[in-house]
């Protein structure tokens, strides 16, 4: 009677181990994938990001948040910028595709915010160009390093889009860098501007 107890207990216990060997397995084939998270706001805005896909919410929170904050600080350095430029009748809107439109002289430059360049994927910048056709370039400003890989990625995209990248670890220096490449791409005078102010 022991036996057949031993074996009755040992047929239950097949289905639950295999199951945790299942799981076990499929756990670790999952491991380190990356899922595409897009959010659209009430605005009309699409948010896009990778995540772990085993990333948990509160993961997830924290990284919308530093998405957020990151993009309220370059809005702050690019006003900071126009006041510091105003004789040159720049205007700075929201966009729907891209995070910011700068408008100066008939041009339209799109400019996009975001905290880490891993979570993005560098095929999303050609549909920037397809969503905000009237964009004549992008400057995408990233608080993270740019890894080779991530740029090597965005030269095999339409060789028409011209690209720019502000990278500012931690946001050093983020001020000067925007300033420098705004200035370059909308040939601002830099010395009539040192000497007003």
């Amino acid at each position: 009677m022991n036996e057949l107890l031993a074996v009755i207990a040992a047929g239950a216990l097949i289905p639950a181990i295999s199951l945790i060997v299942k799981k076990l397995i499929v756990d670790r084939i999952f491991e380190g994938r990356e899922s595409e998270i897009s959010i659209r706001g009430k605005d009309g805005k699409e948010f896009k990001l990778l995540l772990d896909s085993g990333a948990s919410s509160e993961e997830l929170r924290d990284i919308f948040e530093s998405e957020i904050e990151f993009e309220a600080e370059v809005k702050k350095n690019l006003e900071r910028f126009i006041r510091s430029h105003e004789k040159y009748d720049l205007k700075l809107s929201n966009g729907k595709q891209v995070d910011f439109l700068l408008f100066s002289n008939g041009r339209r430059i799109g400019i996009e915010a975001k905290s880490n360049a891993d979570r993005f994927k560098a095929k999303w910048i050609s549909s920037y160009f397809k969503e905000s056709s009237g964009i004549d370039e992008l400057i995408m400003i990233l608080d993270s390093k740019i890894p080779e890989n991530f740029l090597n990625e965005v030269k095999t995209y339409d060789k028409n889009m011209k690209v720019k990248f502000i990278s500012s670890p931690r946001g050093k220096e983020l001020s000067k860098s925007i300033g420098n490449v705004l200035e370059t791409e909308l040939g601002l005078n830099k010395s009539l501007h040192r000497t007003s102010r």
